[in-house]
């Protein structure tokens, strides 16, 4: 029985180590014993994995055929619109007159400004010596009242300071920026027997412009001697001598004088005052007009110019200069008593 029962036991074993299986409690490969090695025809079945859901199919490239050039003309830039011209306004005025005499030729510089400005009127080509009178007047209108009257020089010219009227002296006063006030030169000469009336013009045009050499802001005022000077922005008197005021620019360049000197001998007052303001120099005089007055103009060898002007008993001598030594013929021509 008992030797029975173990051929059971011992074909139990044989039967189970067939199978391949353990025992609880039994090592297993991956630990002490030999690792289990699968027989052929019974291998493991492989993990399944899950893919990824498939990406959207993206847009093939197409293929590139032939391609078209741009014409040069479509790949230029648009041009652009010319420029503007900005003319500006010109300096040299009208000149019209009768057309018997095509000569004589009248400018005024500087011809832009605003009522009661200094402008220096230059003629040229007049008879020699002709007697000539201005007349400031609407464009086109009648000439006024005259205004100012000189003679041309033995050459037929002219060079000579004007103060341009004021605003309510203006045809219909209270005048406008772009308004154009006209001044006319007349002058007569014999035609065929007769006397004729022949004329130029130049206009000035009010533009509110502010320029540091022309444009004379300041007035001097010697109130013992009675008489005013317009100077520029900026510039200084000393006025601690009644009769000897003495200016001068910001610059220290520009500068000028105006004297006063007592009695009625002008070749006296002549030979005084150059030998004080150039001396050593030698000089020569004329008969001149500056602004509204009439006097002698000297001229030194270095180029000093004073004015003399006799008036009430005495003697005006005035000079002034620029930065580069010239006249500075605008503010001589504001003088004033």
């Amino acid at each position: 029985m008992l030797k029975k029962l173990s051929l059971i036991m011992l074909g139990i074993g044989v039967m189970m180590a067939l199978a391949g299986c353990n025992f609880p409690g039994a090592p297993t490969g991956t630990e002490g014993g030999p690792p289990e090695v699968a027989e052929e025809g019974n291998l493991p079945t492989p993990t399944v994995y899950q893919l990824a859901p498939t990406l959207p199919a993206t847009t093939p490239i197409p293929t590139a055929g032939p391609v078209t050039p741009t014409p040069a003309t479509e790949l230029a830039p648009t041009p652009l619109p010319a420029p503007t011209q900005i003319v500006p306004s010109t300096m040299e005025p009208e000149t019209t007159g009768t057309p018997a005499q095509e000569g004589p030729v009248l400018t005024m510089n500087p011809a832009v400004g605003e009522p009661g400005d200094i402008v220096i009127i230059d003629g040229s080509g007049f008879p020699a010596g002709v007697h000539v009178t201005f007349h400031w007047g609407a464009v086109g209108g009648p000439p006024g009242p005259v205004y100012w009257e000189l003679d041309a020089d033995e050459n037929g010219m002219f060079s000579e300071g004007l103060i341009v009227p004021p605003a309510n002296k203006w045809p219909g006063g209270s005048p406008k920026e772009r308004d154009l006030f006209q001044l006319q030169a007349r002058w007569e000469e014999k035609v065929e027997g007769m006397q004729v009336t022949f004329y130029r013009f130049a206009n000035f045009t009010y533009i509110k412009r502010f320029n540091p050499e022309t444009s004379l802001v300041l007035t001097c005022e010697n109130l013992t001697y009675g008489y005013k000077i317009d100077v520029p922005n900026g510039w200084t008197w000393d006025d601690s001598e009644d009769d000897n005021f003495r200016f001068s620019a910001p610059s220290g360049n520009a500068k000028g004088f105006v004297r006063v000197l007592e009695g009625t001998d002008v070749n006296v007052a002549i030979q005084t005052v150059m030998a004080e303001e150039a001396p050593g120099q030698t000089f020569s005089s004329a008969a001149a007009a500056i602004g509204a007055h009439n006097g002698t103009k000297v001229t030194a060898a270095n180029g000093l110019i004073v004015w003399f002007i006799a008036s009430n008993g005495r003697i005006y001598a005035l000079s002034f200069t620029k930065d580069d030594g010239q006249f500075y013929e605008i503010i001589a021509a504001s003088f004033r008593f």
